[in-house]
């Protein structure tokens, strides 16, 4: 593939996440070029040129970049707020994006999702774990009816953290979990509800439960524990009327069974090795593929608009409990 037929990318911002996973991923590929970048620094752009060599076009400000160059694709790894300001910018100039969420609360995510809603262009939220292959065999398990009427989907995550300024634990790292649940379920919320023991010492919930209730019956619920622990594991449970599914994320293993019968075991594994995450690899490449016209983004306007609706409702939620000291409280969408 020649140069002319590559992708061209402009990336915005090279921190710890952006330099242990976006970089790797797009200079393991043949069919991207990164040609444009913005820093503040001129450290960091040496540093980027170094990497990607003498041709790159270097801007200290990613408005530069969005109003001078030919680049039709973006990748934005700013933090939030500056990621909800970038994402706006990058769709009011025409370019397909990729955003890391969090997107703040309130009206800038709504004018943000506002855009991207009418807007022809590709935007895809970096939420790479619906991109994982097990997270399709449970989707594809729960959608075919093997498992009969979905009543619970139950997400327990255990990642120890040692950030001391989360504001909101279930906002900073909601996004990815809910929207596995979001993946599964594919029905509309109707209520939420949230339950930690640290709102009753008036600190964010470190450890604790949120809980999103479905109109078609089904619960959904995401238990977390970010304290000290032995390290990070994720494990998905699928329960219908008439089977269950268990699934490991770190590993893609999963078994499931109907009512009393044997479990089937297998296998779905993320692409190898992992950078960063599990998922991101496969995260990227259906974001390229929809920007050369292979469809829409899965995790595109519609369905982050539905997403940023439940975690605006579960942050609102675990703010009034932390005000009021109380550990538990549902709130109707």
């Amino acid at each position: 593939m020649t140069h002319d037929e590559r992708l061209q990318i402009g990336l915005m911002g090279l921190g710890s996440w952006s330099t242990q996973v976006y970089v790797p991923l797009l200079l393991e590929r043949q069919d991207v070029v990164v040609q444009a970048f913005a820093a503040r620094t001129e450290a960091t752009r040496v540093r980027v040129r170094d990497t990607f060599g003498p041709e790159i076009e270097l801007y200290s400000d990613y408005a530069d970049l969005l109003d001078r160059s030919s680049v039709e694709t973006v990748m934005i790894c700013f933090p939030p707020p500056l990621v909800t300001k970038a994402t706006i910018a990058a769709l009011e100039a025409g370019k397909h994006v990729w955003a890391e969420p969090p997107f703040e609360e309130g009206a800038e995510s709504d004018r943000l999702l506002d855009l991207a809603g009418r807007s022809d262009r590709v935007f895809h939220p970096d939420l790479e774990l619906r991109y994982l292959p097990v997270v399709g065999s449970l989707r594809d398990l729960a959608s075919s009816g093997r498992l009969g009427a979905i009543r619970r989907i139950l997400v327990d995550l255990k990642m120890p953290s040692e950030a001391t300024d989360v504001s909101s634990y279930i906002f900073a790292f909601g996004p990815w979990y809910i929207d596995v649940v979001e993946a599964i379920a594919q029905d509309d919320a109707e209520r939420i509800a949230v339950t930690g023991d640290d709102a009753v010492r008036g600190a964010p919930i470190r450890k604790g439960t949120a809980t999103v209730h479905y109109k078609g019956g089904a619960t959904g619920r995401w238990t977390y524990d970010f304290g000290p622990g032995p390290g990070l594991s994720i494990n998905v449970t699928v329960a219908g009327s008439e089977g269950e599914a268990v699934a490991n994320l770190s590993d893609g293993t999963y078994r499931h069974r109907r009512t009393d019968g044997e479990w089937q075991s297998a296998t779905a594994d993320c692409s190898r090795p992992v950078h960063g995450f599990v998922g991101m690899r496969e995260c990227l490449s259906a974001f390229l593929s929809a920007v050369r016209g292979g469809g829409d983004a899965p995790s595109g306007a519609r369905r982050y608009r539905r997403l940023q609706t439940i975690l605006t409702a579960l942050q609102r939620t675990e703010r009034q409990m932390i005000s009021e000291r109380i550990g538990t409280l549902e709130y109707t969408l």
